[in-house]
């Protein structure tokens, strides 16, 4: 079989790869904190299951940007981390389906437990995939291939979020059995991707030392520190707020999780544009800023619908937040030093969201947790934060790649809240129509 044969099929099972992905993701990941609060554990415990695990995910992608180092071949370390990641979430199905013989104290432990070694595996694999992809597809079909495996990724987690929301809710009777089910389809699929890892191509399956980030990498990782701790000081709290506070069912729940990644999708190109007319760092700056706003938003929300508005604004930023973020670090890192810089820039943000989690659990303990207003003072507390994130990030970092005449940040806040969310969705109906005369004609 000739290289090129070798790097489309490599492509092509890496999609189906990243479709299973979707389904361990949104039938499983999503449903962890809900499975949680089905087992009216301590506020404690929803604070821990929501932090450690993604601290270790954080720390297992830096140990994994280093494993190139040691002699570890990229193939091998896919093919191992994530046949070891679907086995936790069988061991996490079991525990489930018999959380109540148990006992509460033992469940909880368990739970944050194996929660943990499965964001730790997942952590582990993500520099060696980044890498091995990074050789197999060519420089000039990247942004294309990467665009449909997104777009597939994202289809086929919403199907599978919205599974999992009917399911669980056709389960009230005995839903410990209902997130037994989810999470054997969880391992179903991330053991299915292991097999599609296994029949990829790695083009240099030798070992070889990567350079260090360089110093601008390493304190804008400091500043992604700052970011996702303003956002998960409230964030990871939010389904405890939804599910326990206002006692939403699982469709409800579903709905407003879907309504956050479909806007996150519609959003994504958009502000890929917006980055190329006004630079990632003011976009950057301007997105984090306005995450402020579904964080002072969801103060008002006491029902469903106002809950899926709420989520769907907040997807839309995200994919701000997220699409800069990744662009400013390949922005101020060389392709040599990416690995560990990615590495790094991963474990500042799961230390962020492990110590902003618990921040937010403190401050809920400390303001009495059992309470809707205690709960609504966190998440003005964590708008401020986000503000406050923003304005030190735009004093701590320089415009890399300054689009001539580009507007300041202040007036690109204001095209995104006003004007500019019109023309995106606008241009998408246009497309989806333009796309469907074509097909008739």
């Amino acid at each position: 079989m000739g290289e090129l044969e070798k790097r489309k099929n490599t492509m092509r099972y890496s999609v189906i790869d990243g479709a299973f992905w979707a389904v361990m993701t949104n039938a499983g990941t999503s449903f962890l904190t809900p499975f949680a609060i089905a087992l009216n554990p301590p506020l404690l415990v929803i604070g821990a299951l929501n932090s450690v695990p993604p601290l270790l995910d954080g720390i297992a992608q830096k140990i994994g940007a280093y494993f190139s180092d040691f002699g570890w071949e990229r193939k091998k370390i896919l093919v191992l981390g994530v046949a070891a990641q679907a086995v936790m979430w069988l061991f996490l199905a079991l525990l489930a389906y018999y959380s109540n013989a148990l006992g509460a104290a033992a469940t909880n432990l368990l739970l944050i437990a194996i929660a943990t070694f499965i964001f730790f595996f997942g952590g582990v694999v993500n520099p060696a995939w980044f890498a091995l992809m990074g050789d197999v597809v060519p420089e000039k079909a990247r942004a294309s291939w990467f665009g449909q495996l997104s777009r597939l990724i994202n289809a086929v987690g919403l199907a599978a979020l919205l599974f999992a929301g009917f399911f669980l809710d056709s389960m009230k009777t005995d839903v410990l059995t209902g997130f037994a089910a989810l999470f054997a389809i969880a391992f179903a699929g991330r053991l299915l991707g292991s097999y599609f890892l296994q029949l990829h191509w790695d083009p240099k399956p030798h070992a070889r030392k990567e350079p260090e980030a360089g110093k601008e990498a390493m304190d804008y990782s400091l500043l992604l520190f700052l970011i996702f701790f303003s956002v998960n000081i409230a964030g990871n709290y939010l389904s405890v707020y939804l599910l326990q506070m206002l006692k939403f069912d699982y469709v409800s729940f579903s709905a407003a999780l879907i309504s956050s990644t479909v806007f996150y999708v519609l959003a994504a190109p958009h502000w890929g544009r917006l980055i190329d007319r006004y630079g990632t760092k003011k976009v950057l700056v301007a997105a984090v800023a306005l995450m402020s706003i579904p964080s002072f938003i969801t103060v008002f929300v006491q029902s469903p619908i106002q809950a899926v508005l709420s989520y769907a604004f907040a997807g839309m930023l995200w994919a701000g937040v997220m699409i800069s973020f990744l662009n400013y670090l390949y922005d101020v890192t060389r392709p040599e030093e990416r690995i560990k810089a990615t590495g790094h820039a991963y474990l500042m943000l799961g230390a962020g969201t492990f110590l902003g989690t618990i921040a937010g659990g403190v401050v809920l303990s400390c303001l009495g947790a059992a309470s809707l207003a205690s709960f609504q003072l966190l998440f003005i507390l964590a708008g401020f934060l986000r503000i406050a994130s923003a304005l030190v990030l735009n004093a701590k970092t320089r415009e890399v790649k300054a689009p001539p005449g580009s507007k300041g940040t202040i007036e690109i806040m204001a095209s995104i809240i006003t004007i500019y969310p019109f023309q995106a969705f606008a241009y998408e109906i246009e497309r989806a129509v333009s796309k469907k005369r074509k097909i008739n004609s």
